[in-house]
């Protein structure tokens, strides 16, 4: 009778755990739970509490020689506080875009970047020749490791807002640095080189003959792009009146502790919702996209996706892309947000509180 009951006793504890890891199972498939885990996140360069938080995807010798070449490049030479410089050691998940450049934006990236506070991430992939095109799009710049390094100050130029001053693709909402007259350049404070005809259009103009907007074998942005540079990153980098939203503070500088509602789609809908541990990466404000919630309203998401070629003259002739897809990281994840399209219509209205949690740790 004794072993009746000790064998009865071990059916139902085996029975208890078999649900247990069921349970567990089904939870994880529910919700998601094939987000990578929290990356290690490695200071490189501290500059301030309010200054840009900049993310390299790359191994640490990578992030620490654009980093360097960065802070001894004018302006921001000038500006070594106004920048974070943070580094996710590993390759970044890349793939080609139309055959002819790298393009790195995805939501393992956006995860990866998560255990940082960001606002820019530089995702440097080593696995393309260099005739694949370096690129830009929003918050990310995804470089190919084989080009000049100045193809970093062209393409964190996008991220301020600047164009292309070759010739091809179209101007972004907003760029000052092409103008349509060389008049145009005269009404901004601290003057200009000289004027030149092609901005990106052939009816546009140029305030330097070969800017760092045109050329990788430039040597400098050119006086008027440096006094609009300095003017983006004070504006950037001053509390009261920062572009910037703001996602990452002191106060929540720990992203282990923190959560956030990752949203992807296109103009036709959203294709994935999720909630993601980790610090959320700022949405870019200059973007065509905006998105309200019962906190604020915002734009993010661009589109349109610079391509950078790299040429034995140095000279760009990458025509832009057209970027479809968008990706929207909000600290919020419970209430309701709406998300419009670069016309300012509704594409939808995402309920929060129905974005499955992840599973708590063991």
């Amino acid at each position: 009778m004794k072993k009746k009951f000790i064998v009865l006793g071990l059916i139902i504890v085996l029975s208890l755990l078999i649900s247990v890891v069921g349970y567990v199972i089904v939870a994880n498939d529910e919700t998601g739970a094939s987000s990578p885990a929290l990356a290690a996140c490695t200071t490189i360069h501290k500059g301030s509490e309010n200054a840009i938080n900049v993310v390299f995807l790359s191994d640490e010798e990578t992030a620490r020689k654009y980093t360097e070449f960065f802070l001894t490049s004018p302006p921001y030479d000038q500006n070594k506080d106004k920048f974070n410089f943070y580094n996710v050691d590993g390759e970044p998940s890349c793939k080609k875009y139309q055959g002819i450049a790298v393009y790195c934006k995805n939501s393992h990236n956006t995860k990866l970047a998560s255990a940082c506070q960001t606002d820019l991430i530089i995702a440097v992939s080593d696995e393309y020749p260099k005739s694949i095109r370096s690129s830009a799009v929003d918050s990310f710049l995804n470089l190919n490791n084989k080009h000049p390094m100045t193809v970093l100050l062209h393409e964190i130029g996008h991220w301020f807002g600047f164009a292309e001053e070759y010739k091809g693709g179209k101007i972004p909402r907003g760029a000052v640095n092409c103008q349509g007259a060389c008049e145009g350049f005269d009404k901004f404070p601290g003057g200009y080189d000289s004027c030149h005809q092609e901005c990106t259009t052939g009816e546009h103009y140029r305030s330097h003959p070969e800017s760092y907007m045109r050329s990788l074998y430039a040597t400098t942005y050119g006086i008027f792009n440096i006094n609009r540079l300095q003017e983006e990153i004070t504006k950037l980098t001053t509390k009261q009146t920062g572009i910037l939203t703001g996602f990452a503070t002191e106060e929540n500088s720990d992203c282990s502790n923190q959560e956030y509602s990752l949203i992807e789609g296109t103009e036709n809908g959203v294709t994935s919702t999720e909630k993601v541990e980790g610090c959320p990466p700022t949405p870019w404000n200059r973007g065509t996209f905006g998105y309200e919630t019962d906190s604020e309203e915002n734009s993010f998401g661009s589109d349109i996706i610079f391509m950078t070629d790299f040429n034995e003259d140095g000279i760009i002739t990458s025509p832009s892309g057209d970027e479809e897809n968008f990706i929207l990281t909000i600290p919020e994840t419970e209430g309701e947000i709406t998300i419009k399209d670069p016309d300012g219509e509704i594409i939808t209205t995402v309920d929060l509180n129905e974005i499955g949690s992840r599973p708590c740790k063991a």
